[in-house]
C-alpha cells in the first residue's frame, strides 16, 4: 500500500471518515505421515483469524477473516515418509472503520505534493494464519504444519504478502457555501446595472429605408 491522500479542507468542512479494508489473502500448508502410503489424500479445513494492520492516526485495525473448504494433496515418499503440501487460497474478511475526521485534513494550500498530506499504514501486519486458528480434518496417520511466514515459493516471502489487502477511504463532508457579495459589492452592481439600463434607453433605434 503506498498511502491515502489526506482530504482538501478547501471543498469544506470534513464530518466524518469511513474506511473499508477488504482481505483476499492465502497461506501455505504441508501434511506428513510415518506410516500412510503416499498418494491422493483429501483435507478439509475451517479458518477463523484475525488481520492487522496499523498507523499512527488510525491506531491497530482488525480484520476478522475466515476460511473454509478442502484440498486435495498428493503425498510423495521422501525418506520413508509420505509428504504433500498445499494452500489455502480462499482466506477473506471485510470490515469498515469509523475514524476521527481531525486527523484527515489536509494542506493543499502549497502546489506540489506534500508528504504530510499521505496516510501510509506501517506494514505491521500480524495476520493470525496459523494451525492455532484452523481445524483440519485429516486422513488417518496424518499431522499438518504451516511453512513459516510463506505461502508460495520461494518461501521466503512474510506471509501476509500473499494475496491482497483493499483499502477504501470514504470523506464525509460539507461543501462551502457560494460566497455573498459585500454590501459595497451590491451596491456597485445595482449602479453598474442602472447606467447599463439608462444607456440602453437613450439610444433609439435608427431605421434605414431604400427605395427602388
Amino acid at each position: 500500500m503506498r498511502g491515502l491522500l489526506k482530504f482538501d479542507t478547501r471543498l469544506g468542512t470534513l464530518d466524518s471518515v469511513n474506511l473499508k479494508i477488504d482481505i483476499n489473502k492465502s497461506n501455505y500448508n504441508y501434511i506428513y505421515s510415518d506410516s500412510a502410503p503416499s498418494g491422493t489424500y483429501l483435507v478439509n479445513y475451517a479458518l477463523n483469524g484475525l488481520w492487522q494492520v496499523t498507523n499512527a492516526l488510525t491506531g491497530t485495525l482488525t480484520v476478522p477473516v475466515s476460511a473454509i473448504g478442502a484440498a486435495t494433496v498428493v503425498t510423495q515418499n521422501f525418506g520413508g515418509r509420505a509428504f504433500g503440501d498445499f494452500g489455502i487460497n480462499n482466506i477473506t474478511g471485510s470490515q469498515t472503520f469509523s475514524l476521527l475526521a481531525s486527523g484527515f485534513n489536509g494542506d493543499y494550500s502549497v502546489p506540489g505534493f506534500n508528504f504530510n498530506n499521505v496516510i501510509i499504514f506501517d506494514g505491521s501486519y500480524r495476520g493470525a494464519y496459523d494451525t492455532s486458528d484452523t481445524m483440519f480434518g485429516l486422513p488417518a496417520g496424518f499431522n499438518v504444519g504451516r511453512y513459516s511466514g510463506a505461502c508460495t515459493a520461494p518461501r521466503s516471502a512474510p506471509e501476509d504478502t500473499c494475496g491482497s489487502a483493499s483499502y477504501t477511504l470514504t470523506y464525509n463532508y460539507t461543501p462551502f457555501a457560494a460566497a455573498v457579495p459585500e454590501p459595497a459589492t451590491w451596491a456597485l452592481m445595482i449602479l453598474g446595472m442602472g447606467a447599463v439600463g439608462f444607456a440602453m434607453r437613450r439610444r433609439k433605434p435608427r431605421l434605414k429605408a431604400s427605395f427602388a
